[in-house]
């Protein structure tokens, strides 16, 4: 049984967006190290690829330092700044055809 999935590949150099977990996906650039991060649907890929095309989303957060309950609330912030590079032009979707082997 074949099972299509959805990767992001970058034009000029054939490196893939990485499966890497940490900081977020939107701090990767294409890599040959990392596997590359599979989508289940052409639509979640797309998705993807713009939020990282737009830039580094960094979260700040305050508040949330008491002992009790509501005092573990904070609020947040998400900034995204600008990655020069990033062009969204020289990137694409490409379709993966996973195989079960044994």
């Amino acid at each position: 049984m074949n099972a299509v999935v959805y990767a992001i590949r970058r034009k000029s150099t054939l490196l893939y967006l990485p499966d890497r977990r940490g900081k977020g996906y939107s701090n990767d650039e294409p890599t040959s190290k990392d596997r590359p991060r599979l989508f289940w649907t052409r639509r979640a890929a797309e998705m993807a690829l713009h939020a990282w095309g737009r830039g580094r989303w960094v979260c700040k957060r305050s508040g949330g330092y008491g002992s009790g309950p509501l005092d573990m609330e904070y609020d947040e912030e998400v900034v995204i700044k600008p990655v020069p590079g990033r062009v969204l032009i020289d990137m694409e979707i490409v379709e993966l055809a996973l195989k079960e082997v044994f």
